[in-house]
């Protein structure tokens, strides 16, 4: 019986650190706040939802103003390329503060990026939401940040659908 209880608590245990640093509170310490450092969504996925905060994330050096605003609490995500042209819905409904979303294609922050698409208060209820047609074999970076530097937890919600 006593082994049977450590194995439970150590699966228990290592249940939650498995989920834990699958998609851990973005910060200065983690990926997703350091552009050179995204969350991945591979380049099948569709109908995915992430979820994260950006309390402790901050804004690069060179980082552009997302949606035209400075923002200044940002996580980075990385969309995978594909065979095909798609189309691609992103938004950030049911986030806890006001967001800012933009897709860009390039590899560099400074002076390497070109904005795709950018969006602040989706149908003007603080979220955002953006879509675009994703070329094949193309990689888009994608920033959540928050309006004037708002901060919270915050819900990504992804579909890609081929054209």
């Amino acid at each position: 019986m006593r082994h049977l209880r450590f194995f439970v608590v150590t699966a228990v245990i290592l249940t939650i650190v498995s989920l834990g640093s699958a998609m851990t509170p973005a910060g200065a310490f983690g990926p997703g706040d350091n552009f050179n450092q995204p969350f991945g969504i591979a380049g099948g996925s569709s109908g995915r939802q992430f979820f994260d905060n950006t309390n402790f994330s901050t804004k690069q050096p060179c980082e552009p103003n997302h949606a035209g605003n400075s923002g200044g609490h940002s996580d980075w995500f990385i969309l995978g390329s594909r065979a095909h042209r798609s189309v691609v819905r992103i938004n950030t409904a049911g986030s806890s503060f006001d967001t800012l979303l933009a897709v860009y294609r390039g590899n560099s922050l400074c002076g390497g990026l070109r904005r795709v698409a950018a969006n602040d208060d989706c149908q003007g209820i603080g979220s955002s939401c953006v879509a675009f047609i994703a070329q094949p074999y193309t990689t888009y970076r994608i920033a959540v940040d928050g309006y004037n530097g708002a901060a919270g937890r915050y819900y990504l919600r992804f579909t890609r659908q081929n054209v």
